[in-house]
């Protein structure tokens, strides 16, 4: 029986809404199951493949850019962990991030290809934020090789921002985004975009709100986080509670999922609904 198989979607002219899909191939001796979080603007998709081995990062690229055939190699996994790892994003030069075991515990994952948009690389350990139980996700990285996710630190969960010291280099240093006021000192870094603005989401008296963290010079490590709800056109945004937010575009256009509440206090429940804000 086959197992759960990621997809690559092809429209049939560029930014088309019609189009086809295509199993993309397991790698060998895998067990029939592989996903996918992240493609690039070649077409390069990550995720993992599970094996023998365990859940695996790995890297699909096509054989001609933006191809609907290619292959799978596997990323591999940190040093002394239990062998498991996965990609969560990738950039244009390449580039993938992720979470895999280590010696410590689940680290973020910076992989970079030895040439650009290559099939063949290497991994380091992102480390994590100081006072925490050392652990570190990556989820996302920008066209600068700048990642983010989150990490614990003295305080909790916290979202950071990793920037390394030269672009697309393999060494950096990560900074905690902090959270947004009355909360449980809780955030998650989701995605960023070229110029290095931040989205996710952090607790609040209330629950959780979704952010946007903005540096104070592009793609800076020095910043401050402001509350989407905050910022929300009052009429079109009647209704909503913003919690998380999924992703950012280089037109500061901003996905998410959220609470809508149609008629306020009135009966009808509120509803989770998803959410695009244009600035």
């Amino acid at each position: 029986a086959m197992g759960r198989r990621t997809f690559l979607w092809t429209p049939t002219m560029p930014n088309n809404t019609t189009g086809s899909m295509v199993e993309l191939e397991n790698l060998p001796a895998g067990f029939d199951q592989s996903g996918a979080f992240g493609i690039n603007l070649l077409g390069q998709v990550v995720g993992y493949v599970a094996s023998a081995a365990g859940r695996h990062a790995s890297l699909w690229t096509p054989s001609v850019p933006n191809g609907i055939s290619g292959s799978w190699v596997d990323l591999g996994d940190l040093p002394d962990g239990l062998g498991q790892s996965q990609a969560t994003g990738i950039n244009s030069h390449g580039q993938v991030v992720g979470v895999g075991d280590a010696a410590t515990g689940e680290r973020a994952f910076l992989w970079t290809p030895t040439a650009p948009n290559g099939a063949t690389g290497s991994m380091v350990d992102l480390g994590d934020l100081p006072g925490g139980s050392d652990s570190s996700i990556g989820r996302s990285i920008n066209g600068q090789g700048q990642a983010v996710g989150w990490s614990s630190a003295t305080t909790g969960d916290r979202a950071f921002l990793w920037t390394p010291a030269v672009p697309n280099g393999t060494s950096g240093s990560m900074v905690d985004l902090e959270d947004l006021p009355g909360g449980s000192d809780f955030s998650q870094a989701v995605d960023i975009n070229s110029q290095g603005h931040v989205v996710g989401r952090s607790s609040v008296a209330t629950g959780d709100h979704a952010f946007l963290w903005t540096p104070s010079a592009p793609n800076g490590a020095i910043g401050s986080m402001v509350d989407l709800n905050s910022l929300v056109e009052p009429s079109s945004g009647a209704g909503w509670t913003l919690e998380t937010a999924q992703s950012i575009n280089d037109l500061g256009q901003i996905a998410g999922y959220g609470m809508f509440d149609p008629d306020g206090p009135g009966d009808a429940e509120a509803v989770e609904r998803g959410f695009l804000l244009t600035p």
